[in-house]
C-alpha cells in the first residue's frame, strides 16, 4: 500500500462524503467490538462540521482512522482513554485523535516527522507512514507528537 500510494500506482475511488459520518462509522464499529472496558472512546464533532463533505476516497480515509484508533489501543496493553475531535480549521477540517497511553518513543517519533518516506529496516510505524501517504495523497497534512498524557495525532484536510 505504501509503495502504490506513493508512486500513484493506488487507483483513488474519490466521491464527496460527510466526514463527520464515516468518523461516526468508525467509532461505532470499535465500540461495537471492544469487550474490554480498559479502553474508551469519546466523539466530539463540532456543529460546524456536522454537515462538511470532502471529496476523497472514502475506503481510504477510514483505513487511516482504523490504523490510528488501532495503534492506540494496540500499544497500551493496560488500557487507555481514546478522543476523537472533528472541527472546522483553516480553510479545511482538522481530524485530532489523542490518547492517555504511553505516547510514541522518541525514535517512532523522529521517524514519523523526519520524512514522508519509511526509513529502512524500520518496523514500528508501518501503519502511521500509511496514514500519511493517505492524507498527502488527498492534499492534507499529518502531524504527530507526544503530550503529558499520551499521543496525539491531527489529520488536516484541506477544502476541496
Amino acid at each position: 500500500m505504501t509503495v502504490k500510494l506513493e508512486y500513484e500506482m493506488q487507483p483513488l475511488n474519490i466521491q464527496s462524503f460527510f466526514i463527520s459520518e464515516l468518523i461516526r462509522k468508525v467509532v461505532v464499529g470499535y465500540l461495537n467490538n471492544l469487550y474490554d472496558n480498559k479502553y474508551t472512546l469519546e466523539l466530539s464533532i463540532s456543529d460546524d462540521v456536522q454537515g462538511y463533505k470532502i471529496n476523497g476516497d472514502m475506503r481510504l480515509f477510514e483505513r487511516a482512522l482504523n490504523n490510528i484508533i488501532g495503534n492506540s489501543i494496540k500499544h497500551n496493553k493496560n488500557g487507555c482513554d481514546i478522543f476523537i475531535e472533528l472541527k472546522k480549521q483553516n480553510n479545511g477540517c482538522m481530524i485530532e485523535i489523542k490518547d492517555n497511553g504511553t505516547g510514541f518513543t522518541e525514535d517512532v517519533l523522529e521517524n514519523l516527522t523526519a520524512s514522508n518516506e519509511m526509513p529502512s529496516g524500520v518496523s514500528h510505524g508501518l501503519g502511521l507512514f500509511i496514514v500519511k501517504q493517505i492524507i498527502a495523497v488527498h492534499g492534507g497534512e499529518t502531524y504527530f507528537k507526544n503530550w503529558e498524557n499520551g499521543s496525539i495525532i491531527s489529520l488536516w484536510i484541506p477544502e476541496m
